[in-house]
C-alpha cells in the first residue's frame, strides 16, 4: 500500500542559516536543560493553587538500575539497527523486507517500552499500569464497565440521563466530560473473557509475577464487598493493559508510512522510532490517551488516500473510523477539523475531494442513526453535553490564562522531549514551503491544532496528557530534519541543494537519539502522572 499513496518526496531541505552544528547543540542543550528542570530544580511543573504535575523523590533500587541500564543498551541498539538496516539507503524496499522491519520494530519497542516501565516509581513494572487501569482515581472507565454497566443497553440509555447532573464533581472533572466508548470497551472485553475460560487461562499465563500479585490483591479487596472480581473481570483488566501496549507500538507504523510520503526511507524509519522516545506515552500508560495517537493517525493517513483517490469507499472508512474513535473521546473532534480543513486545501488548489467527502458524509450519518435506532444512543446529544461538562469544569476550577500560555508550552515541549521538538520546529520551515502538498498540509493543520489549543486556553493543567494525541505531528515534522541530518548535499553552492544519502556515520543524529533518550528516561521516572505521591 505504501507504494500507492507515497507522495514525491521534496527537493527542499535547506534549514537557511540553521546548521546542522545548531540542531545539534540546540537539541542536546534543550535536553539537557529539561533533565535539570525535572531532576534537580524546584521548578513547578504547573501553575501553584492551580494545578501542579508532582515529582517522585529519585529513589530507584537495584532491578529498577538494572532496568534502566537495559532500557539505554536497548536504545542504542534500536538506533544503530534503523539505520543500518540492510535496506535502508533503499529508495524502495520490497514489501517482504518492509514487513519484516515493521514486525522487529514493534518486537523491540515491545521491550523498550517494558524496560522503562520497570525503571518507574514507587514501583516498576506492570503492576502499576493494574492499580492505574482499575481504580476511579486514576482512570474510571473499567470500574464504570464492571460495577455500573452490567446492563450495557440500560447503561447507555441513561448515559445522557447520567451525565446531566451539573452538580456531580464527577460529571465536570472526569467521567461526564467522555462518551460512553471507553466504558462500553471495557465492558465487551469483560464479557468476552467471561464467554471464554480458554482465554482467561491464556491471558493468565502472560501475566508477570508482580502483575499476578497486584491483581490477587484487588481481589482481595473487592471480597470485602458484594461483588468480589472474579477471574474473567481480572483477565479482561491484563487483556485491556496488553491492548493498550500494542496500540502504543502501532502507533509508530502509521508515523513511518506518514513520514515516507515525504522523506526517504531511512529517514521515515529513524521517525517512526523516535516515537517510541516520547515521554508522554511512558508517563501516562496505561491510560487511554497514550492510545489515541496510534487511532488519530490511522485516521489521518485513511483520509489522505480517500482524497489522494478520489474514493467514496475510503472516505466511508475515514468516517466510521473517526465517529468509532469520537465515541471515546472528545478529542477526535479535533481530528474531525483537521480533516475537514484538508478538504478544503484539496478542493481549492486541485478541485479534487468531493467523492471522498460525499462517502465519508453518508456513512458517518448512517452509523450515527445506527446507534439511535440499536441502543437508543444519541451520540451528538452526549457530544455536546460531553462540551457542556468540560465548560463547566471552569467554573469550579480558577485557571490564569496568561500563566498557562507559557506553561502549556514548557510543558508540551517537554512531553514530546526538547529534542524531538527542536528537530520538529526546524522541520516546520521546510514544511510552509510545501503547503500544496497533501501531506505537508496534514502535518501542518495537525501542529496548527495545537497551536490553537494552546492560544484558545484549553486545558489549561495536563496538557501533556489530553493534548498527547496530536504529538505525533510533530514527530512528523521531525521527519524532515531528520532526513537533512542523515544526508548530504549534492553541491555545495546549488541554491535549491538537492540531497543523497550519507555514508558517514550519523553521530550528530545518535547524539540527538542519546538526548532524546535521556530526557524520556528522567521524565518517565520523576513525573508522577497518576498522583501516587498524594496517597
Amino acid at each position: 500500500m505504501t507504494e500507492e499513496i507515497q507522495s514525491e518526496p521534496s527537493k527542499d531541505r535547506r534549514f537557511g542559516w540553521i546548521s546542522r552544528t545548531a540542531i545539534l547543540v540546540a537539541c542536546v542543550v534543550g535536553a539537557v536543560g529539561q533533565i535539570w528542570l525535572l531532576c534537580f530544580s524546584d521548578f513547578l511543573l504547573g501553575v501553584e493553587g492551580e494545578w501542579v504535575w508532582p515529582r517522585f523523590e529519585f529513589q530507584l533500587s537495584i532491578d529498577q538500575w538494572i532496568a534502566a541500564g537495559v532500557a539505554i543498551v536497548l536504545s542504542c541498539f534500536i538506533f544503530l539497527w534503523i539505520v543500518r538496516y540492510k535496506s535502508a539507503r533503499t529508495s524502495d524496499p520490497s514489501r517482504q523486507t518492509s514487513l519484516l522491519w515493521k514486525l522487529v520494530l514493534l518486537v523491540l519497542g515491545f521491550v523498550w517500552l517494558n524496560a522503562v516501565l520497570a525503571v518507574q516509581m514507587p514501583q516498576g513494572g506492570l503492576s502499576r499500569a493494574v492499580l492505574v487501569m482499575f481504580y476511579p482515581r486514576t482512570s474510571g472507565y473499567f470500574w464504570q464497565a464492571t460495577y455500573e454497566a452490567e446492563d450495557w443497553k440500560e447503561f447507555l440509555s441513561g448515559y445522557s440521563d447520567r451525565i446531566s447532573d451539573d452538580s456531580d464533581p464527577d460529571n465536570y472533572l472526569h467521567i461526564g466530560t467522555h462518551p460512553p466508548g471507553l466504558a462500553m470497551t471495557h465492558r465487551m472485553l469483560i464479557g468476552l473473557c467471561r464467554s471464554s475460560p480458554l482465554l482467561v487461562t491464556i491471558l493468565e499465563s502472560t501475566q508477570p509475577d508482580s502483575v499476578q500479585e497486584t491483581l490477587q490483591f484487588l481481589q482481595q479487596q473487592s471480597g470485602q464487598g458484594d461483588d468480589p472480581l472474579q477471574r474473567p473481570e481480572l483477565a479482561a483488566l491484563w487483556l485491556s493493559i496488553l491492548i493498550t501496549q500494542l496500540f502504543v507500538l502501532l502507533a509508530a507504523i502509521p508515523v513511518y508510512l506518514l513520514s515516507r510520503r515525504l522523506v526517504d526511507d531511512r529517514a521515515a524509519r529513524v521517525a517512526a522510532g523516535f516515537w517510541l522516545l516520547v515521554p508522554t506515552v511512558l508517563v501516562f500508560f496505561p491510560k487511554s490517551d497514550v492510545a489515541f495517537p496510534c487511532l488519530a493517525l490511522w485516521i489521518q493517513l485513511v483520509w489522505l488516500i480517500a482524497l489522494e483517490k478520489e474514493s467514496p469507499l475510503w472516505g466511508a472508512v475515514t468516517a466510521v473510523l473517526l465517529i468509532t474513535s469520537a465515541w471515546m473521546s472528545l478529542a477526535f473532534m479535533t481530528i474531525g477539523v483537521m480533516l475537514f480543513a484538508q478538504l478544503i486545501h484539496q478542493m481549492v488548489l486541485h478541485r479534487r475531494g468531493m467523492r471522498a467527502s460525499i462517502g465519508g458524509t453518508i456513512a458517518g450519518l448512517l452509523l450515527l442513526f445506527g446507534l439511535i435506532m440499536a441502543w437508543g444512543v444519541n451520540l451528538v446529544g452526549i457530544w455536546f453535553q460531553n462540551f457542556h461538562n468540560h465548560a463547566l469544569f471552569y467554573d469550579h476550577n480558577s485557571r490564569t490564562y496568561f500563566s498557562w500560555l507559557g506553561v502549556n508550552l514548557l510543558e508540551v515541549s517537554t512531553a514530546i522531549g526538547a529534542p524531538l521538538f527542536v528537530l520538529a520546529i526546524c522541520g516546520i520551515f521546510s514544511l510552509c514551503k510545501q503547503f500544496r502538498n497533501l501531506t505537508a498540509f496534514a502535518i501542518l493543520s495537525g501542529l496548527a491544532m495545537w497551536a490553537g489549543l494552546w492560544i484558545s486556553g484549553k486545558n489549561m493543567g495536563e496538557a501533556a496528557r489530553l493534548w498527547g494525541f496530536l504529538l505525533p505531528y510533530g514527530v512528523l515534522a521531525a521527519a524532515i530534519t531528520i532526513e537533512r541530518l542523515l544526508s548530504e548535499p549534492v553541491s555545495d553552492h546549488s541554491e535549491a541543494e538537492a540531497l543523497r544519502p550519507t555514508r558517514r556515520a550519523p553521530w550528530a543524529l545518535f547524539a540527538i537519539w542519546s538526548a532524546q533518550v535521556a530526557v524520556c528516561l528522567a521524565a518517565s521516572t520523576i513525573v508522577d502522572g497518576f498522583g501516587f505521591t498524594e496517597l
